[in-house]
């Protein structure tokens, strides 16, 4: 019995040096692996942390251009529908908008630059996308800006322009939804919920924003400091005061605003006809048109 328990004894220590033995050789191959695992881990919670930042600023700039098309789009039912009134002639409505500083026309290309950033971290995104904001910006300039800057509000300018905005913005839609689908499903969710449009309150804010950039430009050059904001609305809506406005209108709309209002701010009491004919460098002007609002 005693013969058994040293024979037991011998055997375990036997196996505990050799388990010491083994686990020194072996403990170098298993730190490596292991920090092979975690080193590769680390880089690839890296790698996904670019890709997301990557497909976010793509999303961003995505929103940002259905921006610019959803507000065009309104331009456009401001513009073609007779029965939305408004208290400035129709026909220089694009004039009013796209002077404004309200659109950025640089979002389609900024939309392409951070395509072009997801080469390195998403190739398959980058395949579906590249293009894109070079496409949109196409068909925006070509197919849809004319027909709602021009004059005429016949059926075919607005059919053609309301194709392809209709055109575009589906088209933007689906991508903000796939590529806010490969982000996280909550970002999916809130995507998603920015898409959705009421119509009604998009006409009133674009007549409230034409409207008070409008306002701000005619107190800007004009003697008549004293108009207020409602006085201006009130007033601008009466039939003489209409034809003056295109008249107005007619005399600044291939003028540059922002030398309009350096004019203006080097010299406040200079009249509107002064400006436009420091502007067009000579161009007739009648010098018997006022820039001011008949008050009564």
């Amino acid at each position: 019995m005693r013969y058994q328990i040293n024979l037991s004894t011998t055997f375990q220590n036997l196996n505990m040096e050799e388990f010491k033995t083994i686990t020194t050789i072996a403990s170098p191959f298993i730190a490596s692996y292991l920090t092979y695992i975690f080193t590769s881990k680390g880089k690839q919670k890296d790698i996904d942390l670019l890709k997301r930042n990557e497909l976010n600023s793509v999303l961003s700039h995505l929103l940002v251009v259905w921006n610019y098309l959803t507000r065009i789009d309104t331009i456009c039912k401001l513009k073609f529908d007779d029965e939305i009134k408004l208290p400035m002639p129709k026909e220089y409505l694009s004039f009013i908008f796209f002077k404004s500083g309200i659109l950025d026309d640089n979002s389609f290309e900024e939309l392409e630059d951070s395509i072009k950033n997801l080469k390195k971290h998403d190739p398959i995104s980058f395949y579906e996308l590249e293009g894109i904001g070079r496409r949109l910006d196409y068909l925006k300039t070509t197919f849809i800006i004319p027909f709602v800057k021009g004059k005429s509000n016949s059926e075919f300018n607005k059919t053609l322009a309301d194709k392809y905005i209709k055109m575009t913005i589906d088209e933007t839609e689906g991508f903000i939804k796939s590529i806010s689908k490969s982000i996280d499903k909550d970002t999916k969710v809130k995507s998603t919920e920015k898409l959705k449009r009421n119509t009604e309150d998009e006409i009133d804010k674009i007549k409230t924003e034409m409207i008070q950039q409008y306002y701000d430009f005619f107190i800007s050059i004009s003697q008549e400091n004293d108009i207020t904001y409602d006085q201006f609305v009130n007033e601008i809506n009466k039939p003489e005061v209409q034809e003056l406005m295109k008249l107005q209108f007619e005399m600044i709309k291939g003028v540059d605003i922002e030398k309009i209002m350096e004019m203006v701010a080097n010299d406040p009491n200079i009249q509107i006809e002064q400006v436009v004919t420091n502007s067009l460098s000579g161009n007739f002007i009648d010098k018997n048109l006022k820039f001011s609002i008949p008050m009564g």
